[in-house]
């Protein structure tokens, strides 16, 4: 009776190192995460999209992939600048850069990260803003800047129904300023885009 049930415990005991064991080497080889520095934080400063799109190395899947399609979509305003504007202005107010930025603090948890900067302007103030951050794949990206993600997310679906609306037709027809070369590209335009992104994205 007492080898059967020692045998029953060293193989009870063997089950469990065997499942113990490969958990313990997972969480002992993962790689930790460094302290987000105020280095850091001033170079992804430097790729929030101003103008233009902004490197893809310095923002998350999910962010790039919405400011990509946010930039592809189409002018509602073919004659001037219309509800696309403002892209142009995630950063910098009206095209006038900051002269320099003050982080006023860097708040860290694991592998995710809340700052709070400050663009100053020498003849203007200043200007508050937040960025979020995560570490991925070994370093620090944007996860949102200013509610900017879900700003994009709102932005390309009003646009999407905008462009399949009866008004959107109307108003190509009747506006005082939109000749028959200003439809026609118009109307090219949109169905480039909704050919290069044919579904909408889920409900968030």
């Amino acid at each position: 009776m007492r080898t059967n049930s020692g045998r029953r415990y060293v193989a009870a005991f063997i089950r469990v190192l065997g499942i113990a064991l490969p958990v313990c080497l997972a969480v002992a080889c993962r790689p930790s995460v460094p302290e987000l520095t105020d280095a850091d934080v001033r170079k992804l400063i430097s790729c929030i999209p101003d103008h233009g799109m902004g490197p893809r190395y310095a923002f998350t899947e999910q962010y790039y992939s919405l400011l990509e399609e946010s930039w592809a979509v189409p002018s509602d305003c073919p004659w001037g600048i219309g509800s696309e504007e403002w892209l142009l202005y995630f950063i910098s107010g009206n095209g006038d850069l900051y002269d320099s930025v003050s982080v006023r603090s860097i708040s860290q948890s694991a592998d995710v990260a809340t700052v709070r900067f400050d663009c100053i302007w020498n003849c203007c103030g200043t200007e508050s803003h937040t960025l979020n951050l995560c570490y991925s794949d070994s370093c620090w990206v944007i996860e949102n800047y200013d509610g900017t993600l879900e700003d994009m997310y709102d932005y390309i679906s009003s646009r999407r129904a905008y462009f399949r609306s009866q008004e959107w037709d109307d108003y190509l027809e009747n506006d005082e300023y939109i000749d028959a070369g200003m439809r026609a590209k118009a109307k090219r335009d949109v169905k480039d885009y909704f050919s290069r992104y044919p579904d909408d994205r889920p409900a968030r």
